[in-house]
């Protein structure tokens, strides 16, 4: 499946990827924040340390990998402050889910320029680990997007990165018949 993700993203646009990390960097990581990276993300890694497919998708390298918290949305002038909000908003105010344990969840990815981010839940001793959240900050909007990232990569390889803003391969499928 590596070679599938990584063809997909470097395809045939102006793309700009940097060489990949060691082992041993990424269990420095993993210790240096007590949390544990999915297989196919550390492979990912391996091959790969973050760049952009030349369209509108960037993939973060490791060094960018934050939690929630730490996080800089910067584009919204709701955000400059360094503050993020959303998280802090009660369920109520939230239409699709409410993320809990936010803390646990680090971005890896981001669609157009910033509209819209991907964090997955990286604690190792969750029953979420490897839920990956889509988060719209500037609509304060965020939605359990897929249980794993080996999902999230299947859906991203077989439909492209506009497809896997939807929560679903159902979804998915509609939206392409739409079109």
């Amino acid at each position: 499946m590596i070679n599938k993700i990584l063809e997909t993203l470097k395809g045939d646009n102006d793309n700009k990827f940097f060489d990949g990390v060691s082992e041993a960097e990424i269990n420095d990581f993993e210790s240096k924040i007590n949390v544990k990276l999915p297989d196919l993300l550390k492979k990912l890694y391996l091959e790969i340390n973050g760049g952009y497919d030349g369209s509108l998708l960037e993939f973060y390298s490791l060094e960018k990998v934050k939690n929630i918290d730490n996080f800089d949305f910067g584009y919204f002038a709701e955000n400059k402050s360094g503050k993020n909000i959303i998280w802090s908003l009660n369920e109520n105010d939230v239409k699709k889910c409410f993320i809990k344990n936010y803390k646990f969840y680090y971005s890896f990815m981001n669609y157009n320029f910033g509209g819209a981010y991907w964090f997955i839940n990286l604690n190792k001793y969750d029953k979420k680990y490897g839920e990956i959240l889509l988060l719209y900050n500037h609509l304060n909007e965020y939605y359990k997007c897929q249980s794993n990232i080996d999902n999230f990569f299947k859906l991203y390889t077989d439909y492209g990165s506009i497809e896997i803003l939807l929560d679903s391969e159902i979804e998915i499928k509609k939206y392409l018949k739409e079109k």
